[in-house]
């Protein structure tokens, strides 16, 4: 790969031709000012060409062409919008997470019922303290809000046990792919686009990843991923209270 890789990118429409449609992909930074790279996408087979200059980040494009072209089939279903910049980035390679020992953890879990009642819970661990539990119930609501919700009152409980200063660290360990990709991949997109999505609609639970969004300046969030049912003791206290008060 490149080591000319941009943070974050732009993409815009320019012009449509028969199964094909014509993007201009613009960098603007101290690294990269104004600099631009024009491709062309196939609507019947999702073929991505680079057009003559190729940019100096064009390896970088090319060596995650998938995640490219996810975007560009999202961009497509939505219509073609002249004038419209739509921020993205890649997902960061994996890498083993570093936890320094005096981090806040933070276990979360969602529940919601058919009916929509939904729950929340979230475990929160500080070295030196005891184990905080919270939990709450929402009404007329969705799994991925209540996801996210237990996922933000983790985080901003964390906060007011600890203030600045203590540790700038805060581990959020939750099964939902939904909080995790939007924490560590879309929500600085977001933020640079008002909260609007590659299809050009408003960010769904826009309300709670602002309220997300403010943590992060503040705190070190790292996700950790950990599966649905797992024998984890307090994620498994997580989902039990999140169910609770879903059907309550």
């Amino acid at each position: 790969m490149s080591s000319t890789a941009p943070s974050l990118m732009y993409l815009e429409f320019i012009s449509e031709l028969p199964l094909e449609s014509i993007y201009r992909i613009t960098v603007n930074s101290n690294a990269h000012p104004l600099s631009m790279q024009e491709i062309v996408f196939r609507h019947d087979s999702y073929c991505i060409t680079f057009m003559e200059p190729v940019s100096e980040y064009h390896e970088y494009l090319d060596a995650n062409i998938r995640w490219l072209r996810s975007i560009l089939c999202t961009a497509l279903k939505s219509g073609n919008r002249p004038g419209i910049l739509i921020p993205f980035t890649f997902p960061t390679e994996k890498q083993k997470i570093i936890i320094p020992d005096n981090s806040l953890k933070v276990y979360s879990d969602g529940s919601c019922s058919i009916n929509g009642n939904g729950g929340w819970a979230s475990v929160i661990i500080n070295p030196g303290c005891d184990t905080l539990e919270i939990s709450g119930k929402e009404k007329d609501t969705t799994g991925n809000r209540m996801e996210l919700t237990a996922a933000c009152r983790g985080l901003e409980q964390a906060i007011e046990q600890n203030p600045p200063g203590e540790t700038d660290t805060i581990l959020l360990i939750t099964d939902s792919q939904y909080v995790i990709r939007g924490i560590s991949h879309r929500l600085e997109a977001w933020n640079m686009n008002g909260f609007i999505t590659a299809m050009g609609t408003p960010v769904i639970n826009r309300d709670v990843w602002e309220r997300i969004s403010r943590i992060m300046k503040n705190r070190r969030v790292l996700c950790r991923w950990i599966k649905s049912g797992s024998d984890d003791p307090h994620h498994r206290r997580c989902d039990y209270l999140a169910g609770e008060q879903g059907r309550s």
